[in-house]
């Protein structure tokens, strides 16, 4: 079947694009943009792709690993080859807590983001914008001056050693995870004002309890998640729609005075920690 030409649609990159939230998050933004299909899985790309150009979007897939400085140039060539510029960034790729060491959480969940940040920030047209998924842990941890520090420089090459001085042992996973978001969410607030110097936007979100896979593991590795959940003001998992609801509200012109602050989607978790 045929469908009408829609490549004149403007320009939308999403990292991770291939797991439960980032599937949900690329059919939202297919709606009204071309959408980069970007996962580490390229075979997962190309099917989610092939997917939505079936339902009549207009998708393009990319095989990009963000711990990669080769991997994120290459996926920005394919932008600036098909596009030119880009409208949205949804990056949502990340790792859960019980997924990875904490060295391998730091160099995904916050140099990654910080990688993709960098490299899509002279594609992004004016009234662009980028959101990034975080995660309530983000609020949980209060880093000290040493660890600002260390997490103010996400490129750094020495990030884990730093991280690690800082914390003065080996993070488990919770702490490494949300290290890694509060650093995310403190990139989006200094970036704000460079932006915006270039009529750009830069947000982040925090989902709270979400039903995805990922979460599922997360619950199994910290059962007493099940507890927490029945004293939070709407107790109950949220959905990756309402987390889609988000990007699409924060992507959009609607949104249009709204940058460097952070969109707390968690059913009140915060309200209660």
């Amino acid at each position: 079947m045929e469908f009408g030409d829609r490549t004149h649609l403007p320009a939308a990159l999403i990292t991770g694009a291939c797991g439960v939230m980032g599937l949900a998050v690329t059919r939202r933004l297919a709606e009204r943009h071309l959408v980069y299909v970007a996962d580490i899985d390229g075979d997962a790309a190309q099917q989610t792709a092939t997917a939505l150009r079936r339902e009549g979007a207009s998708a393009i897939a990319v095989q990009a690993d963000v711990t990669n400085d080769q991997s994120v140039t290459a996926m920005m060539e394919v932008i600036r080859t098909n596009s030119g510029t880009l409208k949205t960034l949804a990056h949502v790729v990340a790792l859960g807590p019980s997924s990875a060491p904490y060295d391998v959480l730091l160099s995904v969940n916050l140099a990654g983001a910080a990688r993709v940040v960098e490299a899509c920030e002279p594609v992004m047209r004016p009234g662009g914008a980028a959101v990034l998924i975080g995660s309530v842990g983000a609020h949980m941890v209060k880093p000290d001056e040493a660890m600002a520090a260390a997490l103010d420089e996400p490129l750094h090459p020495d990030l884990v050693t730093r991280v690690l001085a800082a914390f003065g042992s080996e993070p488990g996973g919770v702490a490494a995870y949300s290290l890694a978001k509060n650093g995310m969410m403190r990139m989006s607030r200094r970036l704000a004002p460079v932006w915006g110097q270039t009529e750009k936007r830069i947000t982040t979100i925090s989902p709270g309890f979400i039903a995805t896979d990922m979460g599922a593991r997360e619950f199994v590795a910290n059962p007493a998640k099940h507890d927490f959940m029945k004293r939070m003001p709407i107790p109950r998992l949220g959905s990756v729609i309402e987390i889609a609801d988000g990007v699409e509200f924060l992507a959009s012109d609607r949104a249009s005075y709204i940058t460097g602050c952070d969109l707390l989607i968690d059913g009140g978790m915060s309200a209660v920690l």
